[in-house]
């Protein structure tokens, strides 16, 4: 159990369990997590490769799809896109798709960031190629837009 905000506090809205308020108070939460490469796993500077400043893909669709579901479409996209172009930029420089991200920085290169958990950044890695491809299909057509804006 974690002590402090966690991404996973998006599970309820995910899930659809929550009520309608109880989904505005998650979704209120959004600036603890919002970074310029997507979301946060937590608020926390631990490094632990599941702490700040690291994103994984399924916590971003978690989150997006739990948004979306009660009708948080502009916030969804915009985690979206950021956490795409992020995506799309590290293509761009390394030829890869890799498995986590210091969304932080918008980078795929984690350096001596981790210190609890394993260092190593696979690449091709499946829920980041799979969360990729929904994140861009669950995005309209203004959200395709931004992303291009973005240079994605």
């Amino acid at each position: 159990m974690r002590r402090y905000p966690f991404l996973t506090t998006f599970y309820p809205l995910w899930t659809g369990i929550a009520s309608p308020e109880q989904a505005a108070r998650v979704a209120g939460n959004l600036p603890l997590f919002e970074r310029p490469g997507g979301l946060e796993t937590s608020t926390h500077h631990s490094g632990d490769q599941w702490d700040a400043p690291f994103g994984w893909a399924p916590l971003q669709w978690i989150a997006v799809q739990g948004l979306r579901r009660y009708g948080y479409e502009a916030e969804a996209d915009r985690v979206s896109v950021r956490f795409l172009s992020m995506v799309l930029h590290e293509f761009s420089r390394t030829g890869t798709i890799e498995e986590k991200y210091d969304v932080s920085r918008r980078r795929a290169d984690l350096g001596r960031g981790i210190l609890f958990g394993y260092r190593s950044n696979e690449a091709g890695f499946g829920w980041t190629n799979a969360v990729f491809t929904a994140l861009y299909d669950g995005l309209k057509a203004a959200g395709r837009a931004e992303l291009k804006k973005q240079g994605g």
